[in-house]
Parts: structure tokens; sequence; C-alpha cells
């Protein structure tokens, strides 16, 4: 897994 697309689910669900 790469960061940018960790960063992007993690944005996901701090948005939750």
């Amino acid at each position: 897994f790469m960061d940018s697309a960790f960063n992007l689910m993690q944005a996901s669900f701090s948005d939750r």
C-alpha cells in the first residue's frame, strides 16, 4: 500500500 492510497482511505474514515 502506498502512502497516497492510505492517505485517501484515512481521509474517508476521518470524514465519517
